[in-house]
């Protein structure tokens, strides 16, 4: 993750065939309109909940969206190749006009299909038609720092293949190569151990180069490989607890980050039209219950020390930042008086011409206030 850019808090997956160059106003109206109509009292919890809620409508306002996915892969589905490619020529058409109106979120990309054989095909003419059709649409101009990203990888030779596929279908189309970013899918146990029982996600890395920008959790494909009934597929399943942890590890000092999977329960009404008060409840809890699941998510990612996760639908931007805003605000107190004795510390040594041995530790309590007030939490 490059210094100059905060990272983002998250990305939000969408399907090709859904996008439109007014994405961004539509996720803003329809989170609004669910916070406007169920608000946060059923699962907004702790002591700052005011302030979190104000901070939460003004994030909204200002940008809802830090990142956003449109998906050729699983929230796209299977299609036939003229549709596909009819889909990928209208998402390319949708970004240039978006892009011509200021009306892009700060981070966009694609999704393809993986670089396995039963897919590479398609996903290298998907790459070909959505660049080819952005390079007539907008002329020598790519939304910067634009994220391609592939998922299910199983090997180093694919991650090769796709940088040269991704790098030959955006100079064909005489766009700049170095606006490009990459992010690799981790759903597969091959991206975790390879035959020979090593972990190969640093030799991903590397094969990326400079543009690599994020590694992310494919949660379900991945314990869907290991086994794990769909009855117990969760976020919170154990087995994606060693999968976060080999993440974060190998890929520690490289400045890459690890982003976590995503809540699939999606803060929806079971009733479109109630008919009474009983089925008014019903919704209720039913949005509630799962804005709730969500926020304990994030919470449980930050406190493994992941910062950003996937989103899937507008309203899960509500538990997202509310977590996240809650986070913040609850600890800010804490984490400034020990930001001050810290600086005594380091004052301390520095006069009896010591070593300030808590150095590692003051760092993580300077981060806390740098992705605090990137996020929106804090002032400055």
């Amino acid at each position: 993750m490059e210094s100059a850019h905060p990272q983002p808090v998250h990305t939000l997956y969408g399907g090709a065939h859904l996008f439109t160059p007014d994405a961004v106003a539509k996720v803003r109206r329809v989170a609004k309109g669910t916070l406007a109509e169920y608000g946060t009292a059923d699962w907004l919890e702790g002591p700052c909940k005011e302030a979190v809620t104000a901070l939460l409508n003004a994030r909204l306002d200002a940008r809802p969206v830090d990142d956003q996915r449109i998906d050729f892969e699983d929230g796209y589905g299977p299609r036939g190749d003229e549709e596909e490619d009819g889909h990928a020529k209208a998402a390319a058409l949708g970004v240039a006009e978006a892009l011509r109106a200021n009306a892009l979120p700060p981070l966009l990309g694609i999704r393809v299909k993986s670089f396995g054989p039963a897919t590479r095909r398609r996903a290298e003419r998907t790459l070909a038609t959505f660049f080819g059709a952005l390079g007539k649409a907008s002329p020598a101009a790519l939304p910067p720092r634009f994220v391609v990203t592939l998922p299910k990888v199983t090997g180093e030779d694919e991650v090769r293949a796709f940088v040269s596929a991704t790098d030959a279908a955006v100079s064909g189309a005489g766009l700049p190569r170095d606006a490009l970013r990459f992010e690799l899918m981790v759903e597969h146990p091959a991206a975790l151990l390879d035959e020979e029982g090593r972990v190969p996600l640093r030799r991903f890395a590397r094969a990326l180069g400079e543009r690599a920008f994020a590694f992310h959790l494919g949660a379900y494909d991945l314990t869907a490989e290991l086994g794990v009934s769909a009855v117990s597929q969760r976020l919170d399943h154990l087995h994606l607890d060693v999968a976060r942890t080999t993440m974060l590890l190998a890929l520690a000092g490289t400045g890459i980050p690890v982003v976590d999977g995503a809540t699939t329960r999606l803060p929806v009404v079971l009733h479109k039209a109630p008919a009474n008060e009983a089925e008014r409840a019903e919704n209720q809890r039913s949005v509630a219950s799962a804005l709730r699941l969500h926020a304990g998510h994030v919470r449980r990612a930050l406190d493994a020390g992941i910062h950003q996760g996937w989103d899937l639908h507008p309203a899960q931007l509500l538990a997202r930042y509310g977590a996240l805003y809650t986070y913040y605000l609850e600890n800010e107190a804490t984490m400034r008086a020990r930001q001050v004795r810290f600086a005594e510390s380091r004052a301390q040594a520095t006069r009896v011409g010591a070593l300030f041995d808590d150095a590692a530790t003051a760092r993580a309590v300077d981060d806390f206030f740098v992705r605090g007030a990137a996020c929106g939490a804090f002032a400055s």
